[in-house]
């Protein structure tokens, strides 16, 4: 009777891993994913530089937090992203890879429409 019981746990499990895992694979990361459901920003590089960190927090924060483009990604010219936000008022800082400043907005609103920020516009 206990291997019965053991044998159809075995196969539970096994049936919940088979569709849990395909589901967990499909989720996105917060590295600001390109699929969005809700406001989101488009960042789009139309300077002469490459955007080597992006910053968006919101303007009631201190600091920036991590940068949206994480440790590998780069927006060389005519580069976009987008970057998946909570409705709310955000300061974004655009710089190069030296850190240097290319582009910033303050105090911008993200409504459900979403915004698209043109940086070097």
């Amino acid at each position: 009777m206990k291997s019965t019981s053991l044998r159809r746990y075995a196969a539970f499990g096994l049936l919940l891993l088979i569709l849990v895992i395909p589901a967990l694979a499909c989720g996105s990361s917060d590295g600001g994913s390109t699929t969005t459901s809700g406001p989101s920003v488009t960042v789009i590089n139309d300077s002469s530089e490459a955007i080597c960190y992006l910053y968006i927090s919101l303007s009631s924060e201190d600091t920036w937090g991590d940068d949206r483009l994480g440790s590998a990604e780069v927006l060389g010219t005519g580069d976009s992203k987008t970057v998946s936000l909570s409705a709310g008022t955000y300061d974004m800082l655009a710089t190069d890879c030296d850190e240097n400043e290319i582009d910033s907005e303050w105090e911008v609103t993200v409504g459900s429409s979403g915004y698209t920020w043109r940086v070097g516009n």
